[in-house]
């Protein structure tokens, strides 16, 4: 794993769109999806740094245009 990304966002319904964009943006691998209190979901992704900062970001556009809270983080080469 060069890279972990973590997508944190509101909304159930939201929550999948923006994981279609991830998936569908970069080659990305789906760690793990935990709902969280907000009724939303933290989606953990990991793969090449590049790939993974352009699949974050690119859900980060995706949940702007929906207008709901998306909180987003990546970490290089997490040890």
């Amino acid at each position: 794993m060069s890279a972990l990304g973590l997508v944190e966002v509101a909304g159930w319904s939201p929550s999948m769109v923006v994981l279609d964009a991830l998936e569908k943006t970069a080659r990305v691998r789906l760690l793990q999806v935990e709902l969280n209190d907000l009724a939303g979901a933290v989606m953990k992704i990991s793969g090449p740094l590049a790939d993974v900062r352009a699949a974050v970001d690119a859900g980060k556009s995706v949940a702007d245009l929906m207008r709901v809270r998306c909180v987003t983080s990546v970490i290089p080469r997490p040890e």
